[in-house]
C-alpha cells in the first residue's frame, strides 16, 4: 500500500482462528525513505484475537437425573395423542450458536 502525504487509507484485518486459543501478532507499516529514528520510521502494534466456541445453557428443564442427565418428562399421555413439552436453550457465548437435535 503506498500512502500519499496527508491521505488516509482503510486496510482491512482479518482473523480466521483454528482452535479455541489466544493469537497475537504484529501489524508494522514502514516508511519508505522514513526518518532514521525507529519512533518515526514506522507503525507498529499488536494485533490480538481469541479463537471461541458457543457456551450453550439448558435453562428449561431443569431436573437431572441420577446420572446428570436433564430430563424431559411428558408425563402419561392417551394413545394417538401428542403431548409437547418445550426445552428452553440460552447461548451465553459471543458467537451464534445452531442447535440440532436428533
Amino acid at each position: 500500500l503506498e500512502l500519499p502525504s496527508h491521505e488516509y487509507a482503510f486496510v482491512s484485518v482479518y482473523f480466521r482462528p483454528t482452535a479455541m486459543s489466544k493469537y497475537s501478532a504484529k501489524f508494522l507499516a514502514m516508511v519508505v525513505e522514513g526518518d532514521i529514528k525507529p519512533q518515526t520510521a514506522r507503525l507498529e502494534f499488536d494485533v490480538q484475537g481469541e479463537g471461541t466456541l458457543p457456551c450453550l445453557t439448558i435453562v428449561e428443564p431443569s431436573a437431572l437425573s441420577d446420572s446428570a442427565r436433564f430430563i424431559l418428562d411428558h408425563g402419561r399421555a392417551q394413545l394417538g395423542k401428542v403431548k409437547s413439552r418445550e426445552i428452553k436453550i440460552r447461548n451465553d457465548g459471543i458467537v451464534p450458536a445452531t442447535v440440532r437435535c436428533d
